[in-house]
């Protein structure tokens, strides 16, 4: 009843004829009525935020995201929630955020709301993370879409870096194969990936602490004592970025990647790091791995002493050692070093 009452309120019917959207720039008054499809589109909105406050009495049943029942339309006609009593729960608190919004156009529908993260089986969260992770492996460290993952660190392991919260064993472990930077969220993701794909290859102990399924994996880094903020982080980073490309709109569903697809390809292409842009570093790199060692291995660091060099390739598609010796020469060039040959290059000419 109570959040029937107050989604009458949030609809703006005072009872005279008058109607409003509370936060919209919709309205009507001297007993005028909106559209047949306005209303309809209102109605739904109505529906979708009376669901927030249900699903919020679901997880809290003591309190109400607008507060107690004499301040509540009040609260409701101001904007004024508060949902902090959930903020252990980021995946509901972020649904309930976006279903009771005071724009009932910024409301998701129905079928985006039960696309949702919150709910989501653990065994498909972790798999979200580790394509993602896979996705951003070739992007280089000064690209914008990586700006935009590392700017939520924050809200994932706070300012201290994410390796005060894991087990010594587990970063030893780690430290073994590669270097991880305890401060970015790539890194992160990344060490949750190789840690996942290389299971069987743990201690014992380190495979009992992480779980044996897939579901008690990601708890393990989902834990409210390590990253429970880092399924919605790479979430909003996804519906940026990644909601265009078909393998990510799999996961975010036909709904959310529609609404979100045009400004995630658009800002995926002026960041330079479209799906085209890392086949085509993939496709660089197959190819010069078929030069000779000495060739390309000994002598990557002299010719690309950058980090961004190297992801220049990317403008370089080759498919043959022929081929990327050229596009190497012209790198090479371009930064002022010798020409690519001598007896190592010709053997692998």
């Amino acid at each position: 009843e109570a959040a029937t009452a107050t989604a009458t309120a949030a609809a703006g019917d005072d009872g005279g004829g008058a109607w409003r959207v509370v936060g919209g720039d919709a309205s009507a008054d001297g007993g005028e009525s909106p559209t047949r499809g306005d209303a309809s589109r209102l109605s739904r909105a109505v529906d979708v935020w009376s669901l927030g406050c249900v699903l919020y009495g679901v997880l809290d049943a003591d309190e109400h995201p607008y507060g107690s029942w004499f301040e509540r339309e009040v609260n409701v006609i101001n904007g004024k929630r508060n949902l902090d009593r959930i903020k252990h729960l980021p995946e509901a608190h972020a649904l309930i955020t976006a279903l009771i919004e005071e724009a009932p156009t910024a409301r998701p529908s129905a079928v985006e709301a039960l696309e949702h993260p919150f709910f989501w089986p653990d065994a498909r969260r972790l798999q979200f993370i580790q394509e993602v992770s896979d996705r951003l492996d070739k992007i280089t460290v000064d690209n914008p879409m990586l700006d935009s993952l590392e700017g939520r660190s924050s809200a994932v392991f706070g300012h201290r870096g994410w390796q005060v919260v894991l087990k010594p064993s587990l970063l030893e472990d780690a430290g073994k194969h590669r270097y991880y930077r305890p401060h970015s969220v790539r890194d992160l993701l990344r060490l949750i990936r190789n840690k996942r794909h290389h299971y069987r290859e743990l201690a014992k102990p380190l495979q009992l602490e992480l779980g044996d399924n897939a579901g008690a994996f990601y708890r393990y880094f989902a834990h409210p004592s390590r990253f429970p903020g880092l399924l919605m982080a790479v979430y909003a980073f996804a519906t940026e970025y990644l909601a265009h490309e078909p393998l990510f709109a799999g996961y975010l569903g036909p709904e959310t990647a529609r609404r979100y697809a045009a400004d995630a390809k658009e800002r995926c292409a002026s960041a330079g790091a479209s799906e085209e842009d890392m086949l085509a570093a993939e496709e660089a790199a197959r190819a010069a791995a078929l030069l000779s060692g000495d060739t390309l291995q000994e002598t990557r660091r002299e010719w690309f002493p950058r980090e961004d060099a190297w992801g220049d390739a990317a403008r370089f598609s080759v498919s043959s050692a022929a081929a990327a010796r050229e596009a190497a020469g012209a790198l090479g060039s371009a930064a002022g070093l010798p020409p690519v040959g001598g007896p190592a290059g010709a053997a692998a000419a």
